[in-house]
């Protein structure tokens, strides 16, 4: 009884510390999403810093934005809040969702804390593809 005690308490702590992978180390570099009209790039930093590129596709004139993220894994779905971003003033609130190694999706961000979105529905959120690797930057 002792023996299969101990057995499945060992089974449990060793799954339970698989699980703890941190969904996003790998999330430095950058990341684009295009659509019809747009191209939004956006570049995570080491050091929980960002730049956000948007502008119409065939255009090199970008619309620069930069700033500080911060990323709470605590909470489901995890939260973004982008802050200090130059070029705008007061922070802004999402979640995002780690898809696979190479893909990730953010709600749109809202500028209120209280209306950050609370889910992904395909009408506020979008799919991000890495465009360069961890330590290339």
């Amino acid at each position: 009884m002792r023996f299969s005690l101990i057995f499945w308490f060992s089974i449990l702590f060793l799954y339970s510390s698989c699980n703890k992978i941190d969904l996003y180390s790998d999330l430095v570099g950058s990341w684009e999403h295009v659509n019809q009209s747009h191209r939004i790039e956006i570049n995570f930093k080491k050091n929980n810093q960002y730049e956000l590129n948007i502008g119409p596709i065939g255009y090199r004139d970008l619309i620069l934005y930069k700033g500080n993220y911060i990323i709470n894994k605590k909470k489901k779905p995890n939260t973004i809040d982008l802050k200090n971003t130059s070029n705008f003033s007061g922070s802004l609130y999402g979640i995002i969702k780690n898809i696979d190694t190479n893909t990730i999706q953010i709600s749109k961000f809202s500028s209120k804390w209280r209306l950050r979105p609370i889910s992904f529905e395909d009408s506020n959120a979008l799919l991000f593809h890495r465009i360069t690797i961890k330590g290339n930057i």
